[in-house]
């Protein structure tokens, strides 16, 4: 059974994983900012690391490339930020135009995203036959003539 944290425990672990997006990787300077102790730091970024390994064998189990799914998750972000905007009054009556080439850009990356999750099993697909013919267990027809 899985232990679930504190919320104490919870923030510092996402406070942690702030820095790591931000391209700060040393504990010791996450410690320092954060005033904890760094063997906690460490021990945090070990269970990160511990469930980040979970979620990437769980999309490995369900048979979904990875690259298409971070792509996925980054044009949602996008999305997300591209509603705030569209929703920002202010910024709608300073520059009207701006909310059509909001709702186009918001049309091109949902057909985007339902295009990519359309094709990721056939990407899966060809990824694994590229590997048979890398490691020489599949021979392609031009090989054979």
């Amino acid at each position: 059974m899985v232990k679930t944290p504190s919320p104490q425990v919870a923030e510092r672990r996402d406070k942690v994983l702030q820095y790591i997006r931000s391209s700060v990787y040393s504990p010791k300077i996450i410690a320092k900012e954060l005033k904890e102790d760094p063997e906690t730091i460490r021990q945090d970024i070990r269970w990160l690391q511990g469930n980040a390994n979970e979620w990437l064998n769980g999309l490995a189990k369900g048979g979904f490339i990875f690259d298409v799914q971070i792509a996925c998750e980054q044009l949602e972000q996008l999305e997300t930020e591209l509603i705030a905007m569209k929703q920002d009054k202010e910024l709608m009556a300073r520059m009207p135009s701006l909310k059509i080439k909001i709702i186009s850009e918001l049309k091109s990356s949902y057909a985007l995203r339902i295009e990519m999750k359309r094709k990721g099993p056939l990407l899966m697909k060809l990824r694994q036959v590229q590997k048979l013919i890398e490691s020489g267990k599949m021979v392609t027809s031009a090989e054979t003539r």
